[in-house]
């Protein structure tokens, strides 16, 4: 896994090459991308500070807002390591969710609650991209 002060480094140059100033600590880039992200200044500050690992949320609103792909972000981070990411994955449309648990090892009598645990959390999700005018995971 990653460590945070190169998790910081590596965002801060992606910040850079997005277009967000950071010359200087009145600059605006950190608030710029806070805002574009639609996450607290803190959180932005926490994450190039190299000493707090951003939540997921944070995570994916900082990606999206960044164009990086998900993935990237969760392996820069130390959320997961890169072996951890399979990439013979299914398309999303192609996914059914009890197959996928099975493929994943829950138990066939818990199968009922590993679909409405999916459920809640994509409607989750799909309730903060519609938030943020957003169309993309």
């Amino acid at each position: 896994m990653a460590d945070m002060k190169a998790f910081a480094d590596w965002l801060h140059e992606q910040m850079i090459a997005a277009g967000y100033d950071l010359s200087s600590q009145r600059s605006g880039g950190k608030s710029k991308l806070a805002n574009d992200a639609g996450v607290a200044l803190s959180q932005v500050q926490r994450a190039l500070g190299g000493t707090t690992r951003p939540d997921i949320v944070t995570l994916r609103a900082i990606a999206h807002a960044l164009d990086i792909p998900m993935k990237v972000m969760l392996v820069r981070s130390g959320t997961v390591d890169a072996g951890d990411l399979d990439e013979q994955v299914l398309p999303a449309s192609d996914l059914d969710v009890r197959t996928l648990g099975l493929q994943r090892g829950v138990p066939a009598d818990k199968l009922d609650h590993w679909v409405a645990i999916v459920d809640a959390v994509t409607g989750t999700f799909a309730a903060e991209r519609q938030h943020h005018g957003s169309a993309t995971p």
